[in-house]
């Protein structure tokens, strides 16, 4: 527990007045690992840690081909990232969190076989609404009607990394490779990062995934910080559940 907090304590720069909650759950025995703070069970936007959904659903209908195909060019939406304004592969989308690329895939499921899916994978309150917010449901993940908790997010996740979701293995595996992040000197990192507006105030900041260990097995875990006053780095949320998880059972390192 003084590991845990001196290491939430790192990211004072960052997010003075953030609240955090952290789940984590061995994969293969369904043993919760970590279970702490108060929202684990609050739903909020999932901002862009739906893109691993949005994923599942475009290889499995054949949209999403692997990780280099199709290449979409760049729409002219508005974006904040100049790197943002250029063709996009699936693996540069996940990789850099490219939002006009979501909206285009969204578009081409579809919101009857999006909600299908999302009704599937038991994702959140699968609301697809959109709730007034421009673009309707090809943006309802970013802080508008579609909610996701932590706990539900470990929850999905577990199916993901089991391979027991009722869709095809090549959109399991190719969703898998499109999010490895990094190898660590005892397994390999999968994750994708979220950061929006809460309604209720705030800004919110989500890394979810789950680590592969070789010895440990396989661990998925949902980080949640809102409140915060700037958007951590990737890296900053990497090494944040990457600690917090060996403060839990050890054994894993950078």
């Amino acid at each position: 527990m003084k590991r845990a907090v001196l290491v939430i304590a790192l990211f004072a720069h960052v997010c003075l007045r953030a609240e955090t909650s952290f789940v984590a759950l061995n994969a293969e025995t369904n043993e919760i690992i970590a279970a702490s703070g108060s929202d684990i069970d609050t739903r909020y936007s999932p901002c862009s840690t739906f893109k691993i959904a949005l994923s599942l659903a475009g290889y499995d209908l054949g949209i999403l081909k692997n990780e280099h195909e199709p290449v979409w060019l760049y729409d002219g939406s508005k974006v904040f990232f100049e790197s943002h304004k250029t063709s996009q592969s699936p693996k540069t989308w996940m990789s850099f969190s490219v939002i006009w690329y979501s909206k285009v895939l969204a578009q081409q499921i579809g919101q009857s076989r999006l909600q299908s899916f999302l009704s599937q994978f038991a994702y959140g309150n699968q609301d697809l609404s959109g709730d007034g917010t421009e673009g309707g449901y090809k943006a309802a993940h970013l802080s508008s009607s579609l909610q996701i908790s932590p706990n539900e997010q470990v929850a999905f996740l577990k199916h993901v990394v089991n391979a027991d979701l009722p869709i095809s293995a090549h959109a399991i595996q190719m969703t898998k490779e499109i999010l490895f992040e990094r190898a660590i000197s005892d397994g390999r990192l999968f994750g994708k990062t979220g950061s929006g507006f809460d309604p209720n105030g705030g800004m919110l900041g989500w890394y979810v995934g789950w680590l592969e260990t070789s010895e440990n097995g396989k661990y998925v875990f949902a980080l949640l910080m809102k409140d915060l006053d700037a958007f951590p780095s990737k890296e900053e949320r990497q090494k944040l559940v990457i600690d917090l998880l060996h403060s839990r059972f050890g054994g894993v390192h950078e």
